[in-house]
């Protein structure tokens, strides 16, 4: 998982985020509070890379903006998913995420980096086994 967002880089109100995530109604943002956010950004990096990682290597040492956006939108939907209070706009930003992140994995959207050697190639799936025992050769005679 990379380090895409920060706790900042949300675009949640301050005191929005404050209470999505006070559950201990301390009133300022404790460190349980922290890291609820925290976890809902690692959240949607792991959601994010998993998706990429069916092209690139991932986690990506410098994110393609698309990444960043893409992990702030998720993020910003587990927390206010903690609550059970889903504004539209972040419902719709949301789908259309993982949209998004559907279609990179398809390879119908490029994010202009090398896939680099961990990303899977458009050839398909390969498959690896040792020799095979019985061949025509070997069964002669049987």
């Amino acid at each position: 998982m990379g380090n895409y967002i920060a706790s900042g880089d949300l675009d949640i109100p301050q005191d929005t985020l404050l209470d999505l995530v006070d559950d201990e109604d301390a009133g300022s943002m404790s460190p349980e509070a922290q890291a609820r956010v925290d976890q809902a950004i690692a959240d949607a990096e792991a959601l994010v890379d998993g998706y990429c990682g069916a092209r690139y290597a991932v986690p990506f040492a410098s994110p393609p903006g698309l990444v960043k956006n893409l992990a702030r939108r998720i993020a910003e939907w587990n927390l206010y998913n903690r609550r059970d209070r889903m504004p539209e706009a972040v419902q719709r930003a949301y789908d259309g995420a993982v949209s998004t992140l559907k279609m990179i994995a398809q390879g119908a959207i490029s994010l202009g980096v090398d896939p680099g050697p961990a990303g899977r190639s458009q050839a398909g799936p390969r498959y690896e086994a040792p020799e095979r025992v019985f061949t025509r050769d070997t069964m002669k005679g049987f």
